[in-house]
């Protein structure tokens, strides 16, 4: 699959948004009011606790035009997206999320070009991966254990970080795993030349 699409305007998922300027959480919903549908926003970033769906998390090419849905160009985690399609698209990431029942316990999704964003869930992919094999046919509860400020040249920016805080059978509402599902590793004696990271998340060369 090289293209990653939303689905139709009856089944768009709320969203979990990062603000990477204040290092902030947000559940984003479209909510019916006396002028029509307006977006409401709540802020979970004390709070934030989900099952991540890491087996499908997608990586590429992502545009926000101005009052339209994003436009996307993913592949599976560890796939190469080739280049850009255009000077507007940044590369980021999506991945499913399905929230704590004390967050309402929803399915969101959860897509950023923020390269805070991307280190943070990068991070996160490789504790997932180490641990996978133990957990056949599960995902991981992910929280959020910290906030840390990144300084730039250009301006100041938030990074999340992860950690996982316990495993549980996949949820129906994901749907079936896409690629291939990593299995235990068996031990062996590392041999010189061998990278220890053979599954990469992300590539090394990203943009904010």
């Amino acid at each position: 699959m090289s293209l990653g699409k939303r689905k139709g305007s009856g089944n768009i998922l709320p969203l979990l948004k990062f603000d990477a300027r204040s290092g902030s959480f947000y559940q984003e919903n479209r909510v019916q009011t006396l002028n029509g549908w307006e977006k409401e926003q709540t802020d979970v970033t004390d709070r934030l606790r989900a099952v991540f769906d890491l087996a499908n998390a997608e990586r590429g090419w992502i545009k926000f035009p101005r009052g339209a849905a994003p436009e996307m160009v993913l592949v599976l985690a560890g796939e190469d997206p080739g280049e850009a399609p255009d000077e507007g698209y940044r590369e980021g990431f999506r991945l499913l999320v399905k929230m704590d029942k004390t967050l309402g316990g929803q399915l969101r999704e959860f897509m950023s070009t923020s390269l805070t964003a991307w280190n943070g869930i990068s991070a996160l992919h490789d504790a997932y991966l180490a641990e996978v094999g133990q957990y056949p046919g599960q995902l991981p509860i992910v929280v959020l254990s910290d906030v840390i400020e990144r300084r730039y040249l250009s301006a100041t920016s938030f990074e999340p970080v992860f950690i996982i805080t316990g495993w549980v059978p996949r949820p129906e509402e994901f749907g079936p795993v896409r690629g291939l599902t990593p299995k235990r590793p068996e031990p062996q004696t590392q041999q010189q030349g061998i990278d220890d990271d053979m599954i990469p998340f992300l590539s090394s060369q990203t943009t904010q």
